[in-house]
C-alpha cells in the first residue's frame, strides 16, 4: 500500500484545532508586578473627581480602564468582571500634583489590589480578600464586582453608609 500523503493529515489537524478554539477568548497575560501597566491607550471613566473614601480620601482622581475592562463595561458585563480585567486610578493632589497609582487586576477570578508610587514603581501588590482595598471595594460596590467604574459611567449607584469607607 503507498503511503499515504501528510498534508490531508495535518490541514484536518489543524481545522479540529481551530474548532476546539473557537469561541475562546484568549486572556492577556498578568500585569509587571513591578511596574503599573502602560495605560496610555486606556479608556478614561468619569473625569476627574474628587476621591471620597478610605485611604484616597481629600485626593482627586482619574480612572482608566484597559481593553478588556472598556468591552466588559460597556456590555454590562462586570459581575463578575472577566479575567484580564485592569482598573487602575491616578490620585492627585488638590494642586494637580501627581501622588501615586493605584490598581486593581482579575487574574484567576479574584482581584489582585496595587499601589505604586509616582514614578509607577509598585510599593504594594496583594491578591485575595485580606487587605484594606478589598475589605472597603467588596463591601460598597458588591454589586459592581468590587469596582466603582460603573458608577462613573452612570451604570449604577453607590450606597455608603457613614463610616464604612474609613
Amino acid at each position: 500500500m503507498p503511503p499515504r500523503p501528510a498534508v490531508p493529515a495535518l490541514i484536518a489537524t489543524a481545522s479540529l484545532l481551530a474548532f476546539l478554539g473557537c469561541g475562546r477568548k484568549a486572556v492577556p497575560p498578568p500585569p509587571d508586578p513591578s511596574r503599573i501597566p502602560d495605560i496610555t491607550s486606556w479608556q478614561q471613566v468619569g473625569g476627574l473627581r474628587p476621591s471620597f473614601a478610605g485611604p484616597h480620601r481629600g485626593s482627586w482622581q482619574r480612572t482608566w480602564l484597559d481593553a478588556e475592562a472598556s468591552q466588559a463595561l460597556e456590555a454590562n458585563a462586570f459581575q463578575p468582571w472577566p479575567d484580564g480585567t485592569q482598573l487602575v486610578k491616578e490620585a492627585l493632589s488638590q494642586d494637580g500634583r501627581r501622588l501615586g497609582w493605584f490598581w486593581m487586576s482579575k487574574e484567576n477570578q479574584q482581584w489582585v489590589w496595587g499601589q505604586a508610587g509616582v514614578d509607577g514603581r509598585v510599593t504594594w501588590r496583594q491578591a485575595g480578600l485580606e487587605n484594606s482595598c478589598a475589605a472597603c471595594h467588596l463591601k460598597n460596590a458588591p454589586q459592581f464586582d468590587g469596582a466603582f467604574a460603573p458608577v462613573w459611567v452612570g451604570k449604577g449607584r453607590l450606597h455608603i453608609g457613614a463610616g464604612s469607607s474609613q
